[in-house]
């Protein structure tokens, strides 16, 4: 009975040792902590936002296993003799799997030492951003507690980089002695995909600039059954054209409404056909003496709508452009052959994949819109985007 009593007794004392243990990890001062490096990617203009993981997950803490007195020991087996395990050397310690931030995230359920707070060792770049704890700005030097309430505001819409260094301190008291830096970057937004106005143009070279000037309210088109076409691939109207310029190039009315050209000119074309004839930009078709003829309805070759072009920007004349590289130089009509210099020259037109410039064929809707976009960015070159 005496002997069960004994028994009894060291094995009580044996439990009541083992919380002292589980306390006792921070006690010899071998505690190593680390906080580690990472990044966060957002977006350019919207805040970012930190939780408690993004810094539990890369902060470490490893444990040194207490290792047994000389002399004392183990319950598990005789320490000398034959069978015996061999034994460490006094010093020797074995380092605990690590608490924290272990790199498979599998700490689950351990019961040591976790993250208590960090401290900014050195704060972002303004330029890109100022880091905040919920609503107020962050600062160096001083330990957070609420770390997972860490966000970061950017100073504008503009993608940016910048990094942040922290260092952890474990709830034993442990601070880490190297800082971790995290890395903060800041990208533009995907643009959203393009809206396309024109039934007829989903897939067509030229919707980009048909879209920009709806867009612009230089274009409307024609709605059949509540949808738009722009028919791109059909010739453009000599009078068509003269109104796409005139949207596009801001050319004002003339406030006579007697029509110039000698031939039947619709009313809606009639003062906007005098303002050109006014401007200068079209003197029309010869029909022998004085008279002029518009003809608003029949096609305008490539050469005629870079002339109307050339004549509404006012350019300066391109006098180094040659048009060597064109095989069909030679079909250029000589008074046409100084506004195709300026055309090439400005960029409105880089002519065909086949190093052709067709000047005698006529315009297509969908290459009218196209060279009226390069004229209109020529025209706009030198104002601010907003």
């Amino acid at each position: 009975m005496m002997k069960k009593t004994c028994a009894l007794a060291l094995a009580a004392v044996m439990l009541l040792s083992l919380p002292a243990l589980a306390q006792d990890y921070g006690d010899t001062g071998e505690i190593t902590v680390m906080s580690k490096d990472f990044s966060k990617t957002g977006t350019a203009g919207q805040t970012l936002y930190f939780s408690a993981a993004d810094f539990e997950d890369y902060f470490e803490v490893l444990i040194p296993e207490p290792t047994e007195e000389p002399g004392e020991q183990s319950s598990e087996g005789p320490s000398e003799g034959p069978g015996a395990e061999p034994s460490e050397e006094p010093g020797d310690e074995t380092v605990a799997p690590v608490y924290g931030g272990d790199d498979d995230g599998d700490d689950e359920g351990h019961t040591g030492p976790g993250l208590e707070s960090i401290t900014l060792t050195e704060l972002p770049d303004e330029t890109c951003g100022i880091l905040r704890v919920g609503s107020e700005t962050a600062a160096a030097g001083t330990p957070i507690t609420d770390y997972g309430n860490l966000n970061f505001v950017p100073a504008s819409d503009d993608a940016c980089e910048t990094t942040f260094s922290w260092k952890g301190t474990s709830d034993t008291g442990h601070t880490s002695e190297t800082a971790g830096v995290v890395t903060l970057t800041l990208e533009l937004p995907e643009p959203p995909p393009p809206v396309n106005y024109y039934a007829d143009m989903t897939v067509h070279w030229a919707a980009p600039s048909a879209n920009k000037f709806v867009d612009l309210g230089i274009l409307v088109g024609e709605k059949i059954g509540g949808r738009r076409y722009f028919r791109p691939d059909m010739n453009i109207t000599r009078g068509d054209f003269i109104l796409l310029v005139a949207a596009a190039l801001g050319i004002e009315p003339a406030s006579t409404d007697v029509p110039y050209f000698s031939d039947y000119v619709p009313s809606y074309l009639i003062k906007i056909s005098n303002a050109f004839h006014a401007k200068g930009l079209l003197n029309g078709v010869p029909a022998g003496g004085d008279l002029y003829e518009l003809r608003y309805n029949q096609p305008l070759t490539r050469i005629e709508a870079f002339a109307v072009i050339n004549n509404a920007l006012e350019l300066e004349d391109a006098v180094t452009q040659d048009l060597d590289q064109f095989s069909d130089a030679y079909d250029v009509p000589g008074w046409g052959l100084q506004v195709m210099k300026n055309m090439v020259g400005y960029k409105i037109t880089v002519g065909s994949q086949n190093a052709h410039l067709y000047p005698n064929v006529p315009v297509t809707r969908g290459q009218a819109v196209v060279l009226l976009d390069k004229a209109y960015m020529e025209l706009h070159k030198d104002e601010e985007e907003p």
